[in-house]
C-alpha cells in the first residue's frame, strides 16, 4: 500500500479520550474531530521504503499492532403472547428479598478491617 504512518508523540490513548470529551463536556472543544485533531501531536512520520533491500519477516505471537478480531453473535428473538411464570410472581424486582441493613463495623474491634472480616484479602 506504501502509505507513511504517522506515530503519535502520546502512547496511551485512553486518558487522551477521556480528556477530549471532557473538553466537550465543558465547552472547550465543538466536536470530537477538532479536538482530537488539536489535542493529537505527530512525534514522526513513516515514510515507505520501496527499495528497502531487506523484508521484515512478521512470525506467530510478534508484537505489531492491537487488534483483536472476534465473531459477532446476533441474538434471535421470538415473539410470544405470553411469558412463563416465574418464582417471584406477581412482585417486581427487589421482592423476592433485600437487606435492611448494612452490617454494622463499628462493633467490630479496632484492630480488624472489614475487608479482613469478610475473608476478602488485599
Amino acid at each position: 500500500m506504501e502509505l507513511p504512518v504517522q506515530v503519535p508523540e502520546v502512547k496511551e490513548s485512553t486518558a487522551l479520550g477521556a480528556a477530549i470529551y471532557a473538553g466537550l463536556g465543558v465547552g472547550v472543544f465543538d466536536d470530537p474531530a477538532s479536538a482530537a485533531r488539536r489535542v493529537n501531536r505527530i512525534e514522526r512520520t513513516l515514510e515507505p521504503q520501496a527499495d528497502a533491500s531487506e523484508a521484515y519477516a512478521i512470525t506467530a505471537g510478534d508484537r505489531i499492532a492491537q487488534l483483536l478480531v472476534m465473531p459477532v453473535t446476533r441474538a434471535r428473538f421470538i415473539p410470544v403472547d405470553r411469558l412463563p411464570g416465574t418464582e417471584r410472581g406477581d412482585g417486581g424486582f427487589g421482592s423476592t428479598g433485600y437487606r435492611t441493613a448494612a452490617p454494622d463495623f463499628a462493633a467490630s474491634s479496632a484492630t480488624e478491617s472489614p475487608t479482613h472480616q469478610s475473608g476478602v484479602s488485599a
